[in-house]
């Protein structure tokens, strides 16, 4: 880019007027580089008052304040982004949290309750176990019993068919 005598005004009358840049948030390391290039490209030979270079001066410190005040608000509205999306992760995060722990209670309940019903069940098996094993002591105490008996009714056969035994 070169500057020529019809690009800066000579008269003090015309108003020195530099485009203003409208740039997105990632386009300012571009946007500074060219208004460097710029600022270095214009000598003291194109500005051939004081008047004009001092003109010069402030529309460029007008042009970097834009730009300064532009990057702010951008680096403010992209925190204020961020910060939005790190709540709305926050409560996501917690909705899935308070959806996991309800899981959890509900199988720790399912757990529990089968849990009741194993150890019911089981004390249910032992009284039947120790009913059914007092059942079978008591049937073989009276085979036993009977067993005694017909063997005490044969010895007494066996011993009236031989006679009186002597004392």
């Amino acid at each position: 880019m070169h500057f020529t005598a019809y690009d800066i005004p000579l008269d003090e009358e015309t108003q020195i007027s530099i485009p203003t840049a409208i740039v997105s948030s990632h386009d300012y390391t571009d946007a500074f580089a060219q208004l460097r290039a710029a600022v270095d490209q214009i000598t003291f030979v194109q500005v051939q008052t004081r008047f004009h270079l001092d003109k010069l001066k402030v529309e460029l410190s007008k042009k970097i304040s834009n730009l300064e005040n532009a990057f702010l608000t951008a680096s403010d509205n992209q925190d204020r982004v961020v910060l939005a999306q790190t709540n709305v992760l926050r409560k996501e995060m917690q909705a899935q949290k308070n959806a996991l722990s309800k899981e959890l209670d509900v199988m720790r309940k399912e757990v529990q309750d089968q849990k009741a019903t194993f150890v019911h069940d089981m004390l249910e098996f032992r009284v039947e176990s120790q009913q059914n094993f007092q059942i079978l002591s008591a049937q073989l105490s009276e085979l036993i019993a009977y067993i005694n008996r017909g063997r005490d009714d044969k010895k007494g056969e066996v011993s009236s068919s031989r006679g009186p035994q002597p004392p």
